[in-house]
């Protein structure tokens, strides 16, 4: 009775925040009639990318699933991190919830890439959290932590795809975490952006010292090759 009324008055609060505020699309900005993400003529500019293979080791390999290729109308969603929007980072995770098979593979933990804690203390939130956790509601399975972050390196944009590697390497570490809990577990990654994949192998090293069942990778974008 109390979870019904609750539901209630959010459905309620909800429908009067579209009446003072109307719903538009975080493209084009046309006004919607529902709450979405994406009018209609937008959400048909998203074309589906393919599962790609990361060649983490030359015995490692790891599912890359992505909404779409590094491009209008999602990449406007990704560059709003700059200016600290975390709503954009919400709507992110419920596309990749919708529209990647992430939904339909087995998921035992989320685990998102960290940011330094000072560019997370600047921007006020990590966007891969914000995803993961969306996910991980979806789900039902913790979001969690796993992996810190012990240096603060360039930006990936800013080096080039040869010293991208170099850039990252050794850059994560396990947070103090019983590792007996993700023995043959498996582990959804979650970032952003893949482009030359170099970050989320880093990751995917560490992750491995657990013994997990699987590793796969969620992001948002990648780029196509």
């Amino acid at each position: 009775m109390i979870q019904a009324f609750k539901n209630t008055a959010i459905s309620l609060g909800k429908a009067l925040i579209n009446i003072i505020i109307p719903p538009f699309c975080q493209a084009c900005r046309t006004f919607l009639e529902e709450d979405q993400i994406f009018c209609e003529p937008c959400m048909e500019r998203i074309q589906p990318i393919a599962t790609y293979q990361l060649e983490v080791t030359p015995t490692l390999r790891c599912n890359v699933w992505a909404i779409s290729d590094y491009k209008e109308p999602l990449k406007s969603l990704l560059l709003a991190k700059t200016f600290s929007n975390i709503v954009a980072a919400r709507q992110l995770g419920h596309l990749m919830w919708h529209m990647t098979v992430v939904n339909q593979n087995p998921v035992d933990v989320i685990v998102p890439i960290p940011l330094h804690w000072q560019r997370e203390a600047k921007r006020g939130y990590n966007q891969a959290y914000e995803m993961a956790h969306v996910l991980a509601q979806y789900k039902q399975v913790p979001c969690s932590k796993l992996l810190k972050r012990v240096a603060k390196t360039q930006y990936q944009a800013h080096v080039s795809f040869q010293e991208r590697q170099h850039n990252v390497k050794n850059v994560f570490t396990l947070t103090r975490l019983d590792p007996s809990n993700y023995h043959n577990k498996h582990i959804l990654l979650v970032d952003d952006l893949m482009t030359s994949g170099s970050t989320l192998k880093e990751a995917v090293k560490v992750l491995a010292r657990l013994k997990p069942a699987s590793i796969s990778i969620v992001v948002a974008c990648r780029v196509a090759r």
